[in-house]
């Protein structure tokens, strides 16, 4: 049966599934050395220069709380667009798109968190949490990443 949701593109942060939607995915990168921003929020660790625009580059190791370790040239680089700005999101591996997937409902995941999440996603590889990049940095978050780049 063929589902109307959206295609996703799919990663890995410490042996973890998480998607994105596709469509406000521009690029996926090897991972490079990053400017240290002072006083960047924790899970900013720099920023990056891509053709004459200054990126946030943002660990979702950080952010939740996962163990981060140093950035590894074997890791990607997510460029991907929120509804304010252009962030790049680091994965310790890429999956590719997955089309015509079951969701799941939330209410059945005891631990579901909303606040970051807009789904989750069944394949045969198992469950994946799709991010909801409008809610992935809050308002206090993106006025500090604002001030930053200015």
């Amino acid at each position: 049966m063929k589902t109307n949701n959206p295609d996703l593109f799919v990663f890995v942060i410490d042996g973890q599934r998480f998607a994105i939607p596709l469509e406000q995915t521009e690029i996926v990168l090897a991972a490079a050395e990053v400017e240290k921003v002072p006083e960047a929020p924790e899970f900013m660790v720099g920023c990056l220069d891509l053709h004459g625009e200054i990126l946030p580059v943002i660990s979702l190791h950080k952010k939740f709380n996962l163990l981060p370790g140093p950035l590894r040239p074997d890791q990607h680089f997510i460029l991907c667009r929120t509804p304010i700005r252009k962030i790049i999101l680091i994965a310790d591996s890429s999956e590719g798109v997955v089309s015509d997937y079951p969701m799941v409902d939330p209410e059945k995941i005891a631990s579901f968190d909303e606040t970051s999440f807009a789904g989750i996603v069944r394949d045969s590889q198992g469950l994946i949490f799709i991010f909801d990049l409008e809610k992935l940095i809050n308002y206090r978050e993106e006025l500090q990443i604002a001030k930053l780049l200015s």
